[in-house]
């Protein structure tokens, strides 16, 4: 089976030998949605197994690929949403909204997503300070206290 690609759509495309033609006729048995998920019901009986196999691996590609854009659009546009919200947390209009609980889906979020970046080895970086500069930090509180 050949899949076309359309602008929103995969049209399915099987190619049979016409002894009287002498070539291969091609007929259209059906098209999918580009943002399909899984195979149609009303294609499941048109297509043989390994048409229906074929399909579903190309629809699970997209859809993998799909959501890999989405998500790479998301970890970009983080640290603008970041600040938008950092904004609308000062904003004293925001007060009517119930804000002790998105805080708290918020840090739960937060720390989920902190994880993920140790886990990913790009997690918290912390400038330890050397045992001289916590000393020298000492004696100056000390001196000052």
């Amino acid at each position: 089976m050949q899949i076309r690609e359309r602008a929103n759509r995969w049209a399915l495309i099987r190619t049979k030998y016409d002894p009287a033609k002498k070539r291969g006729v091609a007929k259209c048995i059906g098209s999918v949605a580009k943002s399909g998920v899984r195979v149609p019901e009303d294609l499941v009986a048109l297509l043989t197994e390994d048409e229906r196999d074929q399909l579903e691996k190309l629809l699970r590609k997209t859809s993998y690929e799909r959501g890999r854009a989405e998500r790479d659009h998301y970890a970009k546009m983080l640290p603008v949403i970041i600040d938008t919200v950092t904004k609308w947390y000062l904003d004293p209009t925001t007060g009517s909204l119930n804000l002790a609980g998105i805080a708290r889906d918020t840090r739960e979020a937060y720390s989920g997503l902190l994880s993920a970046m140790v886990k990913a080895g790009v997690g918290r970086t912390r400038t330890r300070r050397t045992k001289a500069e916590l000393a020298k930090a000492a004696a100056k509180a000390k001196a000052s206290g």
